[in-house]
């Protein structure tokens, strides 16, 4: 029978094919149990959120995100998920690949300062796993020793990534609050700690660096008695050289750890590729391969898988972080306003052209006067000499319709061309026969 996530004892089946085996270990947000996958017969383990947590939004979607980034990246130094639900409860779950051996931080511990090709080996099949995320548009935030896994196999001991649970996908996921700082401040670039949503990739080279320089010199290159004593240190003050920590190393390779703790970004490694071919001459041959170089392809972002109508651990609807809210309504203002400033301007655009006065007819337009010494001669119409017939008998006087008033030619068409220029003789005007006057027909007049 299924329990909660904060009492899974040894023989509990959960989902009817994950018998819990017992107890890996613990942290502030949950449990990792050992366990047994009934039908295939191997071993896995359940990462299950506590009480406590499983109350808090936030943590559950940032629970959510590890599964579905961790789950996209297909790399050998990133820990695999296959699975993940709810239990009877409510309590959500995750189920990962199950590893042996341990993190980096309890091998410093045990160890002290590791040798430089070790740990620069370590450093490249980290930088693989992160390299991989990066191609996905997925940004760690929270790299530390405590996340770089040993992981025991035949082959040798090799890294796998862990927790992935206050990642960011770029431009597809916005889970973090802008005034927020992510992560592990002693791991964490200047840019975090004043604002988590200037976290990029370059945040994670920074991080890196700083396990780098653990690694090889047995000692974190920022610290202080408070966590304010450590923000400060971080972000003002410049870490003491590698090489006067570790006289023995290559300055190469020293010089490659001290950019990558620029305080601009601008100034360290832009990809985490680019800072581990600078180390690559420092490690085992073939330990970073030309096949491990950039991926642009990206992965879609998963979609949540479908459970029964009672869960919301899956359902995004239910538990979406207030600042997601608020970024979703602002986009939906602003896609508004221009919206309506579009329509306006179309519309006062129509209103122009429909009410503007129609252009002059060309028709009413008087005419130009042309000048005497431009203008061409007028064609003369040449009219017939009317000879007056002989008186007759008057005939009877009928009414004509009222006729237009003759139109005189223009002075200038009667006007000749100078001399001289090579014209045409002008001709003599024509006399026109004398028009009836308007009204009665002069009885004198014969035709």
């Amino acid at each position: 029978m299924e329990g909660s996530g904060n009492s899974l004892r040894p023989g509990t089946v959960i989902l009817g094919k994950y018998e819990i085996m017992g107890l890996l270990g613990r942290g502030g947000f949950g449990f990792v149990y050992e366990a047994m996958h009934t039908g295939l017969r191997s071993l896995v383990a359940l990462k299950v959120l506590n009480a406590e947590a499983r109350q808090n939004p936030q943590t559950v979607a940032r629970f959510r995100q590890e599964a579905w980034t961790s789950a996209q990246i297909a790399s050998p130094h990133v820990v695999r998920v296959t699975d993940i639900d709810v239990l009877a409860d409510g309590t959500p779950f995750l189920v990962m690949e199950h590893l042996v051996g341990q993190d980096l931080e309890r091998e410093i511990r045990a160890r002290g300062r590791l040798p430089a090709r070790e740990a620069v080996d370590y450093l490249l099949q980290a930088a693989s796993g992160v390299r991989e995320a990066h191609a996905r548009g997925v940004i760690h935030r929270d790299l530390k020793t405590s996340n770089l896994f040993l992981v025991n196999e035949p082959s040798g001991r090799k890294i796998k990534v862990l927790d992935f649970g206050l990642s960011k996908i770029t431009a597809e996921m916005g889970m973090t609050r802008t005034h927020a700082a992510l992560g592990t401040p002693s791991y964490a670039a200047p840019e975090q700690l004043r604002s988590a949503k200037d976290a990029d990739g370059r945040s994670d080279i920074w991080s890196l660096g700083v396990i780098l320089y653990q690694l090889l010199s047995g000692k974190r290159p920022f610290g202080g008695k408070s966590v304010a004593e450590l923000i400060i240190a971080i972000t003002g003050t410049e870490a003491t050289d590698l090489a006067r920590q570790a006289p023995d190393l290559p300055a190469g390779l020293c010089q490659a750890v001290m950019r990558t703790l620029a305080k601009k970004p601008s100034q360290r490694f832009q990809t985490v590729d680019e800072f581990a071919r600078a180390l690559v001459p420092f490690g085992s041959p073939g330990m970073y391969s030309a096949n491990d170089g950039p991926r642009s392809k990206r992965a879609p972002t998963p979609s949540a898988p479908a459970l029964g109508p009672s869960s919301t651990f899956l359902d995004s609807t239910k538990d979406t972080p207030p600042e997601q809210r608020r970024n979703r309504f602002r986009s939906g203002v602003a896609i508004a306003a221009v919206t309506v400033l579009l329509t306006v301007g179309v519309g006062v655009t129509i209103g122009r052209s429909f009410f503007a006065p129609a252009p002059p007819s060309i028709a009413a337009e008087p005419p130009r006067p042309t000048s005497p010494t431009t203008a061409a001669p007028a064609a003369v119409v040449p009219t017939r000499a009317v000879t007056p017939a002989a008186p007759a008998a008057p005939a009877p006087t009928a009414e004509v319709p009222s006729a237009a008033p003759p139109v005189a030619p223009p002075p200038s068409a009667l006007a000749t061309a100078p001399a001289g220029t090579g014209e045409a003789s002008p001709r003599r005007p024509v006399r026109r026969a004398p028009r009836p006057s308007r009204g009665k027909i002069d009885p004198n007049l014969g035709f």
